[in-house]
């Protein structure tokens, strides 16, 4: 079973994604962000999305929605890294030029705007109808550092959060080797090493039964049931 974020990475990858062109303004600075918004987890998008099969290399396409809602725009921002550092490139209509913003930096940006609902804690607006795996990275602002303690709320956060993206990605692989098992049928070593092939497995709700069957020791040629 797909996931949310595997199928926007397939949407973008299926339709020549061209990179976004904003003014330097429009890439840097955004006055749509409200108070108490958190910044987007970009270090975790740029993960998440070139495990999704978005990264060639140094560079990974980081799709782009809409201003408002999580519509793509067949646009990417690049995250790009080198032995300068990291970023974020854009095409800047005004120098027709590629510009970039530093990676640091970007997180409250205008381009970080168009990345925000890839990001947990921003809700998804009600009309969009998640029927996937919500696999979007959970939002964490600091790594924890010995020299910078959590307390035990932000621990606690930081804790739910962690447990919460490992479940998705365990779901997903889980989904994954379930629907390969319904489609294809389950393969039994038998003693004498070959395989023999099970029945089509039966589903009933949440639960998987197939028979088996295997030459039984005793009576060669006849088939007995496991």
């Amino acid at each position: 079973m797909d996931t949310y974020l595997e199928d926007i990475a397939a949407q973008l990858r299926s339709n020549s994604p061209t990179q976004i062109e904003l003014s330097t303004d429009d890439a840097e600075i955004c006055d749509l962000w409200q108070n108490g918004d958190p910044d987007v987890a970009l270090d975790h998008l740029v993960t998440v999305f070139n495990r999704r099969g978005l990264g060639t290399g140094d560079v990974v396409m980081l799709p782009v929605h809409e201003t408002d809602h999580p519509e793509l725009t067949g646009e990417y921002i690049a995250y790009r890294k080198d032995e300068y550092g990291e970023a974020l490139h854009y095409y800047d209509t005004e120098g027709d030029l590629d510009e970039f913003i530093e990676f640091e930096e970007a997180a409250r940006s205008g381009l970080a705007y168009r990345l925000r609902f890839w990001d947990r804690h921003f809700d998804l607006p009600d009309d969009v109808e998640l029927d996937l795996i919500d696999d979007r990275p959970p939002y964490r602002s600091e790594p924890i550092t010995a020299q910078q303690a959590l307390d035990d709320e932000d621990y606690t956060d930081y804790v739910n959060d962690t447990l919460q993206f490992v479940r998705t990605e365990l779901l997903r692989t889980h989904e994954e080797e379930l629907d390969t098992v319904v489609s294809r049928g389950v393969e039994v070593e038998s003693s004498g090493g070959g395989k023999i092939q099970s029945a089509r497995p039966r589903v009933q709700g949440s639960e998987i039964s197939c028979s088996v069957y295997v030459p039984p020791a005793n009576s060669p040629g006849q088939r007995g049931r496991v």
